[in-house]
């Protein structure tokens, strides 16, 4: 079973924070979407609602987290949906378009939509 987790970029200092997603609760009432994510028990970080992003539950051949946004390279064949561009890369739309991709091996992070557009435009 994979565990049910998101990431964010946090809004006061741009870093990318994991954990568990939680609403805004902040004095001000927009009727924009907000959200924040708690790393720890005392930890919550308001981030940008634009780049939160689910955990897929799937790790790369080097052993880092996938997680929606993230662009990565396959080998080996066509294994997930998403937004295809050349040489096998795609943009992870969803945390259940990859659950067929089993074999890490076969999987590359390349970085994700935010910090890299050049990788998908």
């Amino acid at each position: 079973m994979r565990e049910i987790k998101f990431r964010g970029k946090r809004i006061d200092n741009g870093e990318w924070v994991c954990g568990y997603l939680v609403p805004y609760s902040g004095k001000d009432y927009e009727t924009k979407e907000r959200w924040c994510i708690c790393d720890g028990i005392l930890s919550v970080h308001e981030v940008d609602s634009a780049t939160v992003g689910q955990f897929t539950g799937l790790k790369d051949k080097n052993g880092k987290e996938i997680y929606e946004g993230d662009v990565v390279r396959l080998f080996g064949g066509e294994y997930c949906q998403g937004y295809y561009e050349h040489d096998q890369t795609i943009v992870v739309k969803s945390a259940y378009d990859i659950v067929a991709m089993e074999e890490s091996e076969n999987v590359q992070l390349l970085g994700n939509v935010w910090d890299n557009p050049e990788l998908w435009r």
